[in-house]
């Protein structure tokens, strides 16, 4: 049985699963080594939502004070304050297309709300990412950013109520 749940997995469950679903590609902004990725998980202010099916991470979304990350000019000067950033959302390949995406997203902006957040913002990947991206935001800023972090990739700069 599928549950999406704010309780945090554990970091080693957090590490096989980056591991194993985003690899040595490094396309996860949580590409952060053991001892990192730790503390990171451990910070009260971090959402991260989980799904799972039965003890298997399945997949995760993750959020963060906007405050926490020193952007560049750019998206310091058109991000509120009250912004959380979205830093990662993956679901397994066996599990999509199943709207398990969707739930951890709802799930990571409720959270969001409640904690007094009303923007979101976040670099997101072309295709998907910037789908459920403005499906999910009231659209305030975006631009595009090509050859994102030497990537060969665009991405985009999305900002948002929530």
């Amino acid at each position: 049985m599928i549950t999406i749940t704010k309780e945090k997995p554990t970091v080693q469950a957090l590490r096989n699963f980056e591991d194993e679903v985003f690899g040595a590609a490094g396309t996860s902004d949580l590409a952060l080594n053991t001892q990192e990725l730790r503390l990171f998980v451990a910070l009260p202010q971090v959402i991260i939502v989980s799904a799972f099916d039965d003890e298997k991470l399945i997949g995760y979304s993750a959020g963060a004070p906007f405050g926490m990350f020193n952007g560049v000019g750019r998206e310091n000067s058109i991000t509120p304050k009250n912004s959380v950033y979205f830093l990662s959302l993956g679901v397994r390949d066996k599990y999509r297309n199943q709207g398990i995406a969707q739930k951890l997203i709802d799930e990571r902006l409720r959270i969001a709300k409640e904690r007094g957040f009303s923007y979101g913002c976040g670099h997101f990947r072309s295709g998907a990412s910037v789908h459920l991206a403005r499906k999910n935001l009231q659209v305030t800023n975006e631009f595009s950013i090509s050859n994102y972090g030497d990537s060969g990739e665009t991405y985009y700069y999305i900002v948002g109520k929530i």
